[in-house]
């Protein structure tokens, strides 16, 4: 840790940059230096303090508020006894890393943006994109026509077959065919990358200040490379899908497939099956509309039928709440 000279400048004659600890008054005027206007000199103009002599922070004399060393009984400037002096206003702490400064621990928030920033605008475009969604998602009811009604159904057929996959080599199942390794990044290791230091200023309260660097190791992040392995999986993949459909004239009943039931290469079995009700509704101004409804709503309303249904402000049916009109 090393000791330096604080700076400050004569408000008499304006000389800056005056040593703190050297010059007690300035060497251009006299006028005694105010003790609570030293500042942190810049990096390549601090001046080291060798073997200073005295111990602790300054005192203001009671009697004419000059500096007085920690040390001495008496003003030297007025005489006064400084054994009720206070003591000299210190700096708060500095803190340097990577040639900036940064704020102390504690220190208050930034000030907030000036009036000519740009946060007026973002809160703007906010409020406008909030009511631009406001407008899509409101929906009040309007009275339609069910003018139509669809079903779907599918089953899907899936194959037992051989598909291409991949594992590393340490995870590959006990006897299938490796068809090739690739060099493949497998995770992440952190590796030395120098250092972050930070250096701090202290005001020692009597002209001077010490500068203590700690330092703390930095890390990046380092690809491991490992063995990326290709071999056939047996598993089952969709490779047909039966579909039936009709409208209202026609009851829903699902397509026939053909499948083996077996489960080796080779064999086939149904997979997922989806249905779907769909209404045709068209708006009393015209304008129609295509929903999709549960099976329930589906079989209890029917083509020809008024209906009560969503209407949004940004214009359409909206499928929201479809039932019968009263």
């Amino acid at each position: 840790m090393k000791t330096y000279e604080m700076n400050w400048d004569c408000g008499g004659c304006g000389t800056k940059g005056l040593l703190g600890k050297t010059h007690r008054h300035c060497p251009v005027c006299g006028m005694p230096q105010d003790p609570d206007k030293r500042y942190f000199p810049p990096d390549d103009q601090k001046v080291a303090v060798e073997d200073h002599p005295f111990v602790g922070a300054d005192k203001r004399c009671r009697a004419c508020d000059a500096p007085v060393v920690a040390t001495a009984a008496f003003c030297g400037v007025c005489g006064s006894p400084t054994d009720a002096s206070r003591e000299a206003k210190r700096r708060e702490d500095v803190v340097v890393q990577d040639g900036a400064v940064q704020p102390p621990p504690g220190a208050a928030p930034p000030a907030p943006p000036p009036s000519g920033s740009k946060w007026p605008w973002i809160v703007g475009a906010v409020v406008v994109v909030g009511v631009a969604i406001g407008l899509m998602t409101y929906s009040s009811e309007a009275q339609a026509t069910l003018t139509g009604r669809q079903w779907s159904r599918t089953i899907e057929v899936e194959t037992y077959t051989l598909v291409e996959t991949g594992a590393w080599r340490d995870e590959l199942p006990a006897g299938v065919k490796n068809k090739g390794c690739v060099d493949k990044e497998r995770s992440t290791r952190d590796v030395p990358d120098g250092e972050t230091c930070t250096t701090t200023k202290s005001d020692q309260g009597d002209g001077t200040f010490t500068e203590k660097t700690s330092c703390k190791p930095k890390f990046k992040k380092e690809p491991v490379m490992d063995d990326w392995c290709r071999y056939d999986a047996p598993k089952w993949v969709t490779s047909d899908t039966a579909q039936a459909s009709g409208t209202a004239a026609e009851t829903p009943a699902w397509p026939t497939v053909q499948v083996t039931g077996c489960a080796s290469l080779g064999c086939t079995r149904e997979g997922a099956r989806k249905e779907t009700y769909r209404f045709e509704i068209t708006a009393a101004d015209g304008k129609a509309q295509s929903c999709d409804v549960d099976a329930a709503v589906w079989s209890g309303l029917h083509e020809g039928q008024a209906v009560v249904v969503g209407y949004g402000l940004a214009g359409g049916l909206t499928c929201a709440g479809i039932h019968a009109a009263p």
